[in-house]
């Protein structure tokens, strides 16, 4: 296991190497970014076993959620060519039903999860760039490492671009049942690949495209999830099929209206994988200077989905031991959900000289059947 784990962060090393030692170091900071959030979330779901309730004729738990998130992000230029940038998000967890041990005993216990996730971009000509990523997760039953490369191609006097990568993410945990067992260690590993580009269409119009797949493999559904099934029987364990192929076609434009100082966005992103899921996602989004040192960003999403082959919300007593594939997630049902956001910046300084330094406040809420959310985050970000 720790074999799998290392072998791809050594690729990602070695190839960190190979572009540390290009040119001669000239070491600055680029940029500075501290953001504290707060994720509150506030529904129930047929997968959980805290508090549950009959609504709708479904057998629903309680599926409370907060997540306490301070984030930290340094970006250094080493010299012409390279510049690292280190990102570390940090969650501090409170949740009714997340944990199976915690579920089956006291609610509300606090877990903590760490990130380091380093990416070093390398201008290797005038119009390439080679992007180097490597990084840790460690939470409170997984630890996890990932490692990527990325290449991206300027082309047409930079009015236009082509960009393609891949990365692999190995997960390490201990599969923790519904009843609370622990069944010892497993893992799970995925492959992304994408390929999209960029093309300049005026001097105010920009049209984004790109592709993405995943392949995932190992043990992938969430082991503490269980299946509602009729009393008095026993809840069983979600189960997965052992692989999982998603594809993802995503496009969007945007316009900028110099007369205004406003930029209208539209993103589409289409989702489809072998579990029998397809969903569609809608992005629209609009940023407005109000004055010379504060602008406003509004966003709606639209999120639509269908669910898996293999979803229920109530199994049958005979699917308990004999390896039926089966989850009530809630994440995997069929639901339509609306997203909105706002985000208001205040620059205190856009002086070349000293950078451009700001602070921000930002406001999500998520709203789905069964299911609500709010995000607020203020942060502090200096930029040269």
């Amino acid at each position: 296991m720790r074999a799998a784990v290392a072998r791809p962060i050594g690729w990602a090393v070695g190839l960190l190497l190979v572009a540390v030692g290009c040119g001669p170091s000239q070491w600055r900071t680029e940029e500075v970014n501290a953001r504290m959030s707060y994720f509150g979330q506030e529904g129930r779901g047929a997968q959980s076993q805290a508090d549950v309730q009959e609504i709708d004729g479904v057998e629903r738990g309680d599926e409370r959620l907060d997540v306490y998130q301070p984030s930290f992000r340094v970006a250094l230029r080493q010299n012409d060519r390279v510049r690292h940038t280190l990102d570390m998000p940090i969650d501090i967890v409170t949740s009714a039903s997340a944990d199976a041990l915690d579920a089956v005993s006291t609610a509300s216990k606090v877990n903590e999860a760490v990130e380091l996730d380093l990416r070093t971009q390398w201008r290797a000509t005038d119009n390439d760039e080679i992007q180097f990523r490597i990084g840790a997760h460690i939470e409170e039953y997984l630890k996890g490492g990932f490692g990527g490369i990325r290449y991206l191609r300027e082309l047409a006097d930079d009015n236009a671009t082509i960009e393609a990568g891949v990365d692999l993410t190995v997960d390490a945990f201990d599969p923790l049942t519904p009843q609370g067992f622990d069944l010892g260690h497993t893992s799970r590993q995925a492959f992304h690949a994408w390929l999209g580009g960029s093309q300049v269409l005026s001097r105010t119009t920009l049209a984004r495209a790109g592709y993405d797949l995943t392949y995932q493999w190992g043990r992938l559904e969430q082991t503490w999830n269980s299946v509602p099934v009729p009393r008095p029987f026993i809840r069983p364990a979600e189960l997965f099929p052992g692989t999982r192929l998603r594809h993802v076609l995503s496009g969007s434009l945007s316009q900028h209206i110099p007369q205004s100082r406003s930029t209208l966005m539209g993103a589409y992103r289409y989702y489809r994988d072998d579990f029998g899921v397809i969903a569609h996602t809608l992005d629209l989004e609009a940023s407005q200077w109000m004055g010379s040192h504060v602008y406003v960003r509004v966003g709606y999403r639209l999120h639509d989905q269908g669910s898996p082959d293999f979803f229920t919300t109530e199994a049958a007593p005979t699917d308990r031991d004999d390896g039926t594939i089966l989850t009530a997630d809630s994440d995997l049902a069929a639901f339509r959900a609306h997203e909105w956001s706002v985000k208001v910046v205040l620059f205190t300084s856009l002086d070349e000289a000293r950078g451009r330094e700001s602070v921000y406040i930002s406001y999500h809420r998520y709203e789905r059947p069964y299911l609500d959310v709010g995000v607020v985050s203020v942060g502090y970000r200096w930029l040269r």
